[in-house]
């Protein structure tokens, strides 16, 4: 299934205030790639999350996060809010809102984020005919490019850090490269951190897929 709607989140955020729906812009999680606003309809909470970029990374990044939230749901992964089709914007998604909280990096997160490896593994191993994540890794010269990428893409640290860093993964690459073996091949989330996950009574919720 594909997303195509034709009305932007604009045209969304518009038509709920003039029916008396407060959207509020959720100020604490503004990423460099989204915008994120929750509003209620109907006794029920939700969370809209609008891309930013070009009118291409805004499409390609807005198929590529439904398409994951219908796959994961298709394939009987729980820990995932509802997606809303019907009022995703064309240049969004609409979400189920998880009443909870980030919680602290500690055991009990750290054990989430294991079973939810595990899991996606099992998952794999099942179906791997999923499209290939934009950061997909095959070989220790795949993650080495891509550590070198975001190096060069900071500017807060001094030069001779990068020079530092990219010797020492340059060290990694001359002295152990490898190609990884396809059975430890898996599903990932997009950004894997406790930033991206809410705990709801007992049970922890995976975001950003």
């Amino acid at each position: 299934m594909k997303l195509s709607n034709t009305f932007s989140s604009k045209d969304l955020i518009s038509e709920l205030v003039q029916d008396g729906i407060k959207v509020k812009e959720n100020k604490t999680n503004i990423g460099k790639n989204s915008y994120i606003y929750r509003f209620n309809l109907a006794n029920k909470h939700f969370l809209l999350k609008i891309y930013k970029g070009t009118t291409e990374r805004v499409n390609f990044s807005r198929e590529r996060e439904f398409s994951s939230y219908q796959f994961l749901g298709i394939s009987g992964y729980e820990q995932i809010p509802k997606i809303y089709p019907e009022l995703s914007p064309n240049d969004g998604i609409c979400i189920e809102y998880i009443d909870g909280f980030s919680p602290k990096l500690n055991t009990q997160s750290l054990d989430a984020i294991l079973r939810m490896m595990k899991n996606f593994k099992e998952i794999y191993k099942r179906n791997s005919s999923f499209s290939l994540a934009v950061d997909s890794c095959f070989s220790t010269e795949d993650l080495l490019a891509q550590v070198q990428k975001r190096l060069n893409s900071l500017t807060k640290f001094p030069v001779d850090y990068f020079e530092r860093a990219l010797s020492c993964y340059s060290h990694l690459g001359n002295n152990q490269s490898c190609t990884y073996a396809e059975e430890s091949f898996t599903y990932s989330l997009s950004d894997i951190g406790t930033h991206n996950i809410v705990k709801s009574v007992d049970k922890y919720f995976f975001l950003d897929l």
